[in-house]
């Protein structure tokens, strides 16, 4: 992949229009293939490393002119690696900063957890309908649906549910978190006179449309072993609590 100069031309249109947009259309398709098969396998650190560096490019553009007797393509290569060590390190900060979940040594009570936007589950639904809901869909349960578990698994296996529901639900939440941050400064590139539009508008979208996804914590495979039944009976019981959901959100 380095051994001709394919982007040789790019730095010096860059110096003389100034245009950043042009460049980064012109080597975006390299330089993702370089980060994707050089640097990192994983899609979703490819792209936060591409938009790391598309707010550094400038500064790459500008080590290059003193350096013009090198190849580009073989320079700026070498400054992906330098720049994504840099990133790594970066990232590698700021998630040690964080409270991992399996630090957490002690469950809230039901009334000390942050409300959840759907967790206006009709408390009138059954008990064996409403539970595989809420555990599928990651919603807190509230006191009578814990002790409801806790007599028919027994309190160690209910405990060790629920710290893994609550684990799963803070790594789903900080996933959404990264996708928001990525949706954000996406938004901000694509506004700007430097962004790429039309290429950063499809990554945008494809970021919105996982957004709007349904994410569950728990499959139905994984409830109907964990709860000791099957999985058409979790199917049919958790269809049963979306239809019961449903119908009296209709009739509101």
């Amino acid at each position: 992949m380095l051994e001709n100069d394919p982007l040789q031309n790019l730095p010096g249109d860059y110096y003389r229009t100034e245009d950043l947009r042009e460049f980064m259309n012109a080597s975006a398709s390299w330089m993702m293939r370089y980060i994707q098969i050089r640097l990192t396998r994983d899609p979703d650190r490819a792209g936060d490393f591409y938009l790391h560096f598309y707010e550094r490019a400038a500064r790459c553009l500008e080590a290059y002119r003193s350096r013009q007797h090198l190849p580009f393509t073989g320079f700026l290569a070498t400054y992906l690696r330098h720049e994504f060590m840099n990133f790594l390190r970066t990232a590698k900060t700021r998630e040690g900063s964080e409270v991992k979940a399996d630090d957490m040594s002690y469950f809230p009570a039901a009334d000390e957890r942050p409300p959840s936007p759907e967790s206006d589950v009709p408390a009138d639904l059954p008990l064996n309908c409403r539970i595989p809901l809420k555990l599928h869909s990651g919603l807190h349960l509230n006191s009578e649906e814990i002790r409801s578990l806790a007599v028919e698994l027994g309190p160690g296996a209910t405990a060790s549910l629920l710290k893994e529901a609550m684990q799963r639900r803070m790594s789903r939440d900080r996933r959404t978190q990264k996708l928001e941050d990525r949706a954000a400064r996406l938004n901000y590139l694509i506004h700007t006179s430097k962004a790429p539009a039309s290429r950063l508008k499809k990554w945008k979208n494809r970021i919105v449309a996982m957004l709007d996804r349904p994410r569950p914590i728990f499959s139905y495979s994984e409830l109907a072993e964990r709860l000791g039944t099957s999985k058409t009976t979790i199917s049919r019981r958790i269809d049963q609590a979306r239809t019961g959901v449903r119908v009296i959100q209709e009739a509101l």
